[in-house]
């Protein structure tokens, strides 16, 4: 069985304060010689469609998270849910690459099992979340016509 890791990042949310994340992210990069998937809320957009309403996006804002990926020789992963992923009302953002259910589901379920061979464990974590994440994905991403209608209704009123 090969090794892979994964890494849980929570970006501050100004992008002076996310600038050692990335430098952090870089670092690690240059240990790593396994499979490596990073997620979270990084609290920046990516491209300049990543936010709707607000501050224009500015091209210093995506540089160094762009560079950070670069770097890193990451690769996004294709969205299965909503474009964006945070909304006051007013703006609305693309700041996290995993759904905020899906953190404290996997903190969860982890905590349920007790410690054995890494891959009598793996096999066990994976068959214990696979249930948990069909009701995730039935009860956020089931109607997504629907969610796009509000969602286009909601940008209407702005």
């Amino acid at each position: 069985m090969k090794t892979f890791f994964i890494t849980f990042v929570y970006g501050a949310n100004q992008e002076l304060q996310r600038r050692p994340l990335w430098e952090d992210l870089i670092h690690i990069t240059k240990e790593m010689d396994e499979a490596w998937c990073v997620l979270g809320d990084f609290n920046a957009v990516l491209y300049p469609g990543d936010r709707v309403g607000g501050t224009e996006v500015q091209l210093h804002e995506i540089k160094s998270f762009g560079d950070c990926i670069t770097n890193c020789e990451l690769q996004e992963l294709r969205n299965n849910g909503p474009y964006y992923t945070w909304t006051n009302k007013t703006i609305w953002t693309r700041i996290n690459r995993v759904d905020p259910s899906f953190l404290p589901l996997i903190s969860s379920l982890t905590a349920q099992l007790a410690p054995n061979d890494p891959n009598t464990k793996l096999k066990r974590f994976l068959q214990t979340i696979e249930a948990a994440l069909q009701k995730l994905n039935k009860d956020k991403y089931a109607d997504l016509k629907t969610q796009l209608s509000r969602a286009r209704a909601d940008l209407e009123k702005v």
